[in-house]
């Protein structure tokens, strides 16, 4: 995702994924502070720089906080 709302993010770590290693951080529900997904903010690859910038979500870890 482009944007995302009412989150905010958590400390910045490089984190190795399936297609490379990244610059990320963790995105937490604004509310009740749960890891949400993480965005993209740097990769070690040319050719997945596309990624910077963007948002992952993680459908499993939403929750619908009153």
């Amino acid at each position: 995702m482009n944007k995302v709302v009412n989150v905010v993010e958590g400390k910045v770590e490089q984190r190795r994924m399936l297609t490379g290693d990244y610059l990320v951080c963790d995105i937490l529900c604004h509310w009740c502070k749960r890891n949400v997904g993480w965005k993209y903010l740097q990769s070690s690859n040319d050719d997945q720089q596309y990624k910077e910038g963007k948002f992952i979500l993680e459908l499993k870890n939403i929750c619908k906080c009153t």
